[in-house]
């Protein structure tokens, strides 16, 4: 028998992920052996897991695998190092796996969003499969006449979709990928455009799921820095200073504009021009096209039932009753901030839009009722890995706060910093915290109220431009991480929704997050905290994005006949 030729970009990428985990764990070790005795910054091997699950998700391409192994390190981490020689230390790992994985399940919050998700596939299926998305690419077909249309079309979709992350990905990755596969736009392509546009403009809007957190976190730096600032003043304050989450933004439409794609994108692009033209999407088998009604009454039920949802929640009504006008814009966004089951309304929303999907299916589109509870079935079916990732995911954040991983990092990287670079470090510590735990809100609770107080008392006491600053780059450090982390929950509704292989589209998207971050690094928080004026950096780095896309990048050859 022949032996099997080595495969030596496999041998390099496991060779690099090998020395990359050795070095990190090498450097952590020894930076807390030569730290004082009873300091309280965590031990070193808190961050084993997390590095593991994402060294092995980028060696292997199995997530699952590299999730579940990372848990049951955890887990043995968590007892064993006490005890190496006891077997009930052993036992004792293992169970801590377990509880880990079932705590995350129990979790009220991820439970809703494992209801929430599959009820999303199941609507989303029915209304492709009853032709309601091709009833929309007609009608969208008459404005979307090339590639560059289509994608600018996909990217004004997430924008105007401001108000929610998890609901953005699903319904603007469903809802576009017939028209962007018509047009052979790649499918890493889409779940970049869906996956940039979703936490970067949810956190950006002044009415959204995220205000209620990103508000609630700076009222406790607040109360920290004992100053009489309310969180949403504080909120108001760091806008200016979200970098990131501008200048991705301003990427997407960019590059749009430009057209033109480097690194794994472009070849991604390249390879789906070549490809037979999809002209339907993977998941429906008709070429039925009905009216576009039938997908838009139960998109726009599943809209209307989420925002009235959060607006009888977070006391609307009442304020109605006390007078208050809701003309004023004031009056929104207190109400859509003051709202406390939002992930609840989610499961709600999406039930009452699968019932209207069910019923636009029978009475619209006169669907067999049979081959509508197929689709239940299949959208049902489709959702299980989904949920998988999320849950190992979820279980992995309960090991990373078992083992006190996130101390770590801040007490690792955050000491004895000058004024000046404490924004960029802060936005360094907040991306490897964000991208090793895969979780934004998690990093924005932990380092929130520690960032605050830190700039705080570098300013002597002032809530100055270092503060806002700090502040402002914990929350564009989150979502940077969680963009290029293949264990973020939005990465993955992102690809689930955009039918996009979880790597390919981490792998395709990496590069254009970390130009993203290096020009907020160098063109915003570096040079403004330095003194430099907030439109001149806004400018240069608008800049600094066009001479890179012509330099790195080029324009992806199209077909001389575009499929209609």
């Amino acid at each position: 028998m022949r032996p099997r030729a080595l495969n030596f970009p496999v041998i390099c990428r496991v060779t690099a992920g090998a020395a990359i985990f050795v070095v990190a764990c090498s450097l952590a070790a020894w930076w807390q052996w030569q730290r004082p005795s009873g300091d309280e910054a965590g031990l070193w091997y808190g961050i084993v897991p997390p590095f593991a699950a994402i060294i092995l998700a980028f060696v292997t391409r199995r997530v699952l695998f590299s999730l579940g192994f990372a848990i049951f390190l955890g887990g043995l981490l968590l007892h064993v190092p006490g005890n190496p020689a006891g077997i009930s230390a052993w036992g004792s790992g293992l169970c801590a796996a377990g509880m880990f994985v079932f705590d995350a399940v129990m979790t009220p919050d991820n439970l809703h969003i494992l209801i929430f998700v599959p009820l999303m596939f199941a609507m989303v299926l029915v209304i492709a499969e009853t032709g309601g998305f091709n009833g929309i690419l007609v009608y969208i077909s008459k404005v979307v006449k090339g590639r560059k249309s289509a994608q600018f079309a996909t990217a004004s979709a997430g924008t105007v979709y401001f108000f929610d992350d998890y609901s953005n990905a699903m319904v603007v990755g469903s809802a576009m990928r017939p028209l962007t596969d018509r047009f052979r736009i790649s499918r890493e392509k889409l779940a970049f455009l869906v996956d940039s546009t979703s936490a970067p403009i949810a956190s950006l809007a002044l009415i959204s799921t995220w205000i209620m957190a990103e508000v609630g976190f700076f009222n406790t730096s607040a109360l920290k820095m004992g100053i009489a600032n309310s969180g949403y003043s504080i909120f108001l304050d760091v806008l200016q200073y979200r970098f990131y989450c501008i200048f991705i933004l301003s990427l997407v439409f960019l590059h749009i504009i430009l057209g033109r794609d480097f690194g794994p994108m472009k070849a991604a692009e390249q390879r789906a021009l070549k490809e037979e033209p999809r002209q339907k999407s993977d998941e429906t088998d008709t070429a039925t096209t009905c009216s576009f009604w039938v997908a838009l009454i139960p998109l726009t039920g599943l809209l209307l039932f989420h925002f009235a949802g959060m607006w009888y929640d977070g006391g609307g009504l009442q304020k109605l009753r006390e007078g208050a006008s809701p003309s004023n814009w004031s009056y929104w966004r207190e109400v859509i901030g003051s709202a406390e089951h939002t992930i609840l309304i989610f499961d709600f929303a999406a039930l009452f839009g699968l019932c209207l999907a069910i019923f636009s299916a029978r009475f619209l589109a006169h669907f067999p009722l049979k081959r509508t509870l197929d689709c239940l079935w299949l959208g049902l079916a489709k959702s299980v890995v989904p949920c998988l990732i999320l849950t190992f995911a979820w279980s992995l954040k309960n090991c990373s706060d078992a083992l006190r991983t996130d101390d770590f990092l801040v007490a690792l990287l955050v000491e004895n910093v000058s004024l000046v670079f404490l924004p960029a470090l802060v936005f360094l510590v907040a991306c490897l915290t964000s991208f090793t735990t895969g979780t934004s809100w998690g990093t924005m609770s932990i380092l929130i109220p520690i960032a605050g107080p830190v700039a705080f008392q570098l300013e002597e006491g002032t809530y100055g431009l270092i503060t806002m600053m700090s502040l402002g780059a914990v929350l564009d450090g989150a979502i940077f991480g969680d963009h290029c982390s293949p264990i973020s929950d939005t990465t993955i509704l992102s690809s689930s929704a955009s039918q996009c292989d979880l790597m390919q589209h981490v792998r395709t998207q990496m590069p254009y997050s970390i130009l993203g971050a290096s020009v907020a690094l160098l063109c915003g928080y570096l040079p403004i905290a330095a003194g430099r004026g907030w439109f001149a950096s806004f400018a240069l780095g608008i800049l600094a994005l066009v001479a890179i896309f012509f330099f790195l990048g080029s324009r992806t050859e199209t077909p001389l006949k575009e499929s209609s």
